[in-house]
């Protein structure tokens, strides 16, 4: 089994006071908000999956279909030997479909704030991929982080899987200005 799963090299949350800073800047806006990443704790994560399970959730259905569909498709753009990363990944259920067709990738970057829930993740996808080295990075993905230190400075094509859902924890704002690729005129 190939995987990275010792986060502590790969650990880039923020500190208390940073998290401390963010939610009382939260609260004295008008209105009143918190992001969604502090409901992310190995708790929170495993409500999430429940929720993501639900028929009302109607989010993660049409992107299990959208990925169904197309994730041959999508391998094929991206080519061998890419190193894949996921902002936000939580159970990794959704970059299965694209792992199961990508030839020969090098390596799969599961980006999470949680890092129990990570590690266990990171855990099933690489016994069930063993062929895929797997890096687990615990950090918030609004913030700069790192790529595990063997993925630094190597020539590998960088390919980015953000799922929809994933920036719909985003301020729509922020998300606009942070996230989306802008071609040049």
């Amino acid at each position: 089994m190939k995987t990275d799963t010792k986060t502590r090299q790969n650990n880039f949350l923020p500190n208390h006071q940073q998290f401390q800073n963010e939610i009382l800047f939260g609260l004295t806006q008008s209105p009143k908000s918190i992001s969604p990443k502090f409901l992310y704790d190995e708790r929170g994560s495993k409500l999430f999956e429940k929720i993501c399970e639900l028929q009302e959730y109607y989010l993660v259905h049409a992107e299990t279909e959208i990925l169904e569909t197309h994730a041959y498709e999508m391998a094929r753009w991206i080519g061998k030997n890419a190193v894949i990363i996921e902002p936000g990944c939580g159970n990794c259920m959704k970059v299965r479909f694209l792992l199961t067709k990508l030839e020969t990738p090098h390596a799969y970057v599961a980006l999470d704030i949680s890092e129990n829930f990570l590690v266990k993740t990171a855990r099933e996808l690489a016994a069930r991929f063993t062929e895929i080295p797997i890096h687990p990075v615990v950090a918030d993905y609004t913030r700069i982080f790192l790529l595990p230190k063997s993925l630094q400075n190597r020539p590998e094509k960088r390919v980015i899987f953000f799922p929809s859902s994933t920036i719909g924890n985003l301020d729509p704002m922020d998300a606009n200005e942070r996230y989306v690729f802008k071609h040049p005129r």
